[in-house]
């Protein structure tokens, strides 16, 4: 069954199909949340992710080349000293011993303390908060003679990381306006559109509705698979159906149904009514057919076939204007009798017969006498009883 919009209940009830509801009730607000909502967690990931990567690979990177140093240096002070390292040891021949091998590009302090953990010898000047510390054992023959420790300074990663998100702020305030901002504006320009145009297919749809609602006719329409799309309750009417019984999307066959069972159609199925209107609609030109019901009323049904299928069909009570026709065709008949019979007395002295000539008169002399001739009967028994 098809969408359907509102069903006002009342002297006339339309049915109105899908496309004629409003839009403006359901502004999808939900998209409008989403968008949101994506547009923030890119731009927070955007301005946190790149920093925090940064952050942490720069980290990385810097402790691993510490640890290398570490490691490097351990070695070569323990090349050249094999007993174990104490405070009484040349610092002299440790510093110089202890050199570093690779340049630093940043500030760095070494320290060579004993296996008690008491500080030999240190080179380097004092580092800024935060720092951070790697070592390396000092080995001679597989024994701990003392340990390797070199520390640095954070605070030029920390730096580096603040121009990072920076830079990362001003990409995520981009990427805010990519994803949130100018879809945002885009809806909501076409939501504006689409009101626009909704609030002239409101009018449209009222202005149908005041059409249905003051037709004289029944109307229904059918969509290409024989279901209903609109009918008015004209239409239920003139086929004793109760105003709403007849429900959109309900097929042809049912509406025929519908009318045999409410006794509107007699000595027929829904079958002989589905063949016939298929039989006319398959013609594809209006056509025009009068129905007398199972009550005595004459319908006059107006086909009106549609392009890609289904027909629109118009149904007139024309009971009294046939009753009409009936008594202006009696009417004729009898003048025409009248003036028959007033022209056989004027031509013949012969006396018409006394059902003719009752009542009213016809005193048009005759050739053989100058006598009024016998009145002419009226015609009121010919005319029908209403």
């Amino acid at each position: 069954m098809p969408n359907i919009g509102r069903q006002r209940t009342g002297a006339s009830t339309v049915h109105i199909p899908w496309r004629f509801v409003s839009l403006s009730r359901t502004r999808p607000r939900s998209v409008r949340t989403l968008l949101s909502a994506l547009g923030g967690i890119i731009a927070v990931v955007t301005a946190f992710a790149f920093p925090a990567g940064y952050a942490v690979i720069g980290h990385l990177k810097q402790a691993d080349q510490l640890a290398r140093k570490a490691e490097l240096t351990a070695a070569r002070v323990a090349s050249h000293i094999q007993a174990p390292i104490t405070r009484h040891s040349d610092p002299d021949q440790l510093a110089a011993i202890s050199e570093l091998l690779t340049a630093s590009a940043v500030p760095l302090v070494q320290r060579i303390v004993d296996p008690h953990g008491v500080t030999v010898l240190e080179k380097g000047i004092p580092l800024p908060w935060p720092t951070f510390t790697r070592e390396a054992p000092v080995l001679a023959s597989g024994a701990l003679i003392g340990r390797l420790e070199i520390s640095a300074s954070i605070r030029p990663l920390i730096e580096e990381v603040a121009v990072v998100a920076l830079g990362a702020l001003a990409l995520a305030a981009a990427a805010y306006f990519a994803f949130a901002v100018l879809p945002l504006r885009f809806i909501d320009a076409t939501l504006a559109k689409l009101e626009t145009a909704n609030d002239k297919l409101e009018q449209q749809k009222n202005l149908l509705d005041t059409a249905l609602d003051n037709m004289i006719q029944g109307l229904v329409m059918f969509d290409a698979e024989e279901r209903v799309v609109i009918a008015n309750d004209r239409f239920q009417e003139v086929y004793g159906l109760e105003p709403g019984e007849l429900k959109p999307g309900e097929t042809l066959r049912e509406v025929a149904a519908s009318r045999i069972a409410s006794g509107v159609y007699r000595g027929i199925t829904a079958d002989d009514v589905v063949k016939a209107v298929r039989g006319r609609v398959a013609r594809g030109t209006v056509s025009h057919v009068t129905s007398r019901l199972g009550d005595g009323r004459i319908v006059s049904v107006a086909i009106h076939p549609r392009q890609g299928g289904g027909w629109v069909s118009t149904h007139t009570d024309i009971t009294e204007r046939e009753k009409l026709n009936a008594v202006s065709r009696s009417r004729t008949d009898c003048s025409r009798r009248r003036r028959r019979c007033c022209g056989r007395r004027t031509s013949s002295s012969t006396p018409p017969s006394t059902t003719w000539c009752r009542v009213s008169p016809c005193s048009m002399p005759t050739a053989a006498s100058s006598s009024p001739t016998p009145p002419m009967p009226s015609c009121t028994a010919l005319l029908p009883s209403r």
